[in-house]
């Protein structure tokens, strides 16, 4: 009498598909080019970069072992391009020291700003936190505090509540028509996510619910909210630059070693064979 062992059966057939999907992944599979002092241009590549991930493995969709794979893959693609855009903005010249100080925490601000827009509900509040630190660091206080000048947070906040209807997310917000007083705003709501536990999570569902899951709604504030504060923010911090300040210059970014860089400026092709190589003897190795 013979007995079909149906769970390794499906285990091999994981594994053959691994294989295949590796192939597929394995060498150049996608050309991003992005700006690296412009927050939105990063993230689209970064959005790019992981639909090219997708797309390649779109046969082997419901594998669980794919699925990892590529998980394991988007988050380092992520890494590498938030650090070569990293440093691009720290290799740029003609900036004097006091911009490039400021480039530096201007980094970290949108290295910040990548984490929330990933973060779960139970870790939001360490990378709010962080952000507000990064707003009031000694390059940017001032020009944060100045925004915030005149602002009276609790009654602004108290006219939205009271636009809250029958319906779970009817609040409305009425933003100040001043740009600077509208980040400014911003600046007030994000040091107050940071100092009341729970603030964030209350905020988002009350202006910006997005269903019955605390994350979704966290994320749904930050793309609304967040993103486009950040992208402003840094555009009127560098608008406070010192006159004599040089304006950033493109210059070309050397890969490491798992990145391949085409001959455009910020071009970068991912060429992950290493790390593919080191992936697939794994997992051949568990086979």
């Amino acid at each position: 009498m013979s007995i079909k062992i149906t769970g390794l059966d499906m285990l091999q057939r994981e594994m053959s598909e691994a294989s295949a999907a590796l192939a597929a992944l394995d060498g150049e599979f996608a050309v991003v080019r992005f700006d690296p002092n412009d927050l939105v241009s990063v993230e689209a590549a970064i959005v790019q970069m992981a639909g090219s991930i997708d797309e390649k493995i779109a046969s082997y969709r419901g594998n669980a072992v794919v699925k990892s794979i590529a998980s394991q893959l988007k988050e380092k693609c992520r890494e590498q391009l938030l650090e070569r855009a990293a440093e691009a903005r720290a290799s740029q010249k003609g900036n004097s020291t006091g911009m490039a100080a400021i480039d530096t925490i201007l980094s970290q601000l949108q290295n910040t700003l990548s984490d929330l827009r990933v973060a779960e509900y139970n870790t939001y509040e360490r990378h709010i936190k962080k952000l507000s630190r990064i707003l009031h660091a000694p390059e940017l206080d001032g020009i944060s505090r100045r925004l915030t000048e005149g602002i009276d947070l609790e009654s602004w906040l108290a006219a939205g509540l009271a636009t809250q209807g029958g319906m779970v997310g009817s609040a409305v917000l009425s933003w100040p028509p001043e740009h600077e007083k509208e980040l400014g705003t911003v600046v007030l709501l994000i040091d107050r996510f940071a100092e009341k536990s729970d603030e964030a999570l209350n905020f988002s569902h009350t202006f910006y619910n997005a269903g019955s899951y605390l994350t979704d709604n966290l994320q749904n504030m930050t793309r609304q909210m967040i993103v486009p504060f950040a992208r402003d923010y840094i555009s009127h911090v560098r608008a406070q630059a010192p006159t004599g300040a040089s304006p950033p210059r493109q210059t070309d970014v050397k890969p490491p070693e798992v990145l391949s860089l085409r001959p455009t400026i910020y071009g970068v092709g991912i060429d992950l064979k290493e790390v593919w190589r080191r992936l697939r003897n794994r997992w051949t190795a568990a086979k």
